[in-house]
């Protein structure tokens, strides 16, 4: 999957990752359960899962003012694609 493949739902929306659904970085799986709000999509080494920068829905920010997002994990393709179609 290239990047432009990329599922890309829009700035702001609020995407739930389950424990062991997302990761850190490659081979350190998240152990809690994340509700951010999306700010941009990136593609990473293994296409079956891309960056996300986004904010914790703690975040006092708003996805568009805010130039660097508090969150920066990977999640799979398949949770961005559920993301964008619900748009």
């Amino acid at each position: 999957m290239s990047a432009d493949d990329l599922p890309r739902p829009a700035p702001g929306t609020r995407i739930t990752v389950e424990p062991g659904q997302w990761q850190l970085g490659p081979g350190h799986p998240g152990t809690t359960r994340e509700i951010i709000d999306l700010v941009a999509v990136h593609p990473s080494k293994d296409p079956t899962m891309a960056w996300i920068h986004a904010h914790d829905i703690s975040c006092c920010l708003t996805v568009v003012d805010c130039p660097t997002p508090c969150v920066e994990i990977l999640v799979p393709v398949a949770v961005l694609a559920a993301a964008a179609s619900q748009w």
